[in-house]
């Protein structure tokens, strides 16, 4: 029994297929058409799967990098923060105006008070347009906190924490990244990175020199669990502040876990035109969710390269003795802010 290769009838074996009449050994099916012949090949089904593997993970690095955009801005609106970068002056004598030191601390006194009372105020619907408050409400804000802390102030554990500065080297940098990287809250925004540590104090007794202490304090938080305060020196002649102006919220999630909101704004000195320098502020904001026993830093705030006048004397005041150091002008070595939590 034979089947005609056309027709597929089941005959005995002959020249001719007794149902169509072809011709059985001259026949020839015709060709599938490209389509079908590619479909069925297995370079294309190969070539098929990687375009799609690369499609996917495509869209995954996208998706980081989009995640991590929406991380810093979320950070910055958070905090209220307008990050500034250095601006050269317009004319060669100029430089960048700065408000005075009463109206710089009235300033930061209204900006402790808002971050204060954010932990209490529902949050803004995603499409709600952000408004800048007014004087007057700006005002009622403020009162308001000072009547929160008179009744409720007393029931409210309050806490401290402890600020350190260190200068580390290349070397421990890396260890340090390594193991931020592991607790899932590390981050690198270009200019500074931040993130939290588990181990550093028991790695600190190994490291020696390369991770020496330039200052520490202690901050006792108040009734709302605010800080805000000044490090570093004035401006001579101007009565600038040159240094960084910290502001820091502690909320805690439970008995064993905290949440901060830290923003380091640096008062700095930059180059301008005609040989000149600018005052400018420069923003580095901070939030992390971690364990008492853990603490939470930044890295990379200070460059090598910056102007600072014999005249200022920023350079004798801790921790910006850095600035002296051979191994920082050398790019060796950076300053490290650490924040723990003592009580």
């Amino acid at each position: 029994m034979m089947k005609c290769p056309r027709c597929g009838f089941n005959q005995p074996r002959d020249q001719y297929c007794a149902q169509c009449g072809v011709d059985i050994s001259s026949y020839k099916p015709p060709q599938q058409p490209l389509f079908q012949r590619l479909l069925k090949s297995n370079l294309v089904q190969l070539g098929l799967v990687a375009v799609v593997i690369l499609v996917v993970a495509n869209y995954l690095i996208n998706k980081k990098d989009t995640t991590l955009t929406e991380r810093v801005n979320y950070l910055k609106g958070n905090l209220q923060i307008s990050s500034q970068k250095p601006m050269p002056s317009p004319a060669p004598a100029s430089t960048t105006p700065v408000a005075p030191p009463s109206e710089q601390a009235a300033s930061m006194e209204a900006s402790s008070a808002m971050m204060a009372t954010k932990a209490a105020t529902p949050p803004a619907a995603d499409n709600a347009p952000a408004t800048p408050p007014s004087a007057s409400a700006s005002a009622n804000l403020v009162k308001s906190v000072e009547r929160s802390a008179e009744t409720a102030g007393e029931n409210k554990t309050q806490h401290a924490v402890k600020i350190s500065y260190y200068e580390i080297s290349k070397r421990v940098r890396e260890l340090l990244f390594d193991e931020s990287r592991g607790t899932g809250q590390f981050n690198s925004y270009g200019d500074y990175t931040a993130g939290i540590l588990n181990q550093f104090h028991r790695r600190l007794p190994s490291l020696g020199k390369e991770a020496v202490l330039l200052y520490s304090e202690t901050k006792v938080l108040g009734n709302e669990n605010v800080a805000n305060w000044f490090i570093g020196g004035i401006e001579s002649g101007n009565e600038n502040p040159i240094g960084f102006r910290n502001i820091l919220e502690l909320t805690e999630i439970d008995q064993n876990s905290f949440r901060i909101n830290f923003e380091l704004i640096k008062n700095w000195k930059e180059p301008a035109e005609g040989n000149t320098t600018a005052f400018v502020k420069i923003s580095y904001p901070l939030q992390v969710d971690m364990l008492k026993t853990s603490a939470c830093f930044i890295w990379g705030i200070l460059n090598p390269n910056t102007i600072v006048d014999r005249e200022d004397n920023i350079n004798t005041v801790p921790p910006f003795t850095i600035l002296k150091s051979r191994d920082f002008r050398m790019q060796q070595s950076q300053l490290l802010i650490l924040i723990e939590i003592e009580k």
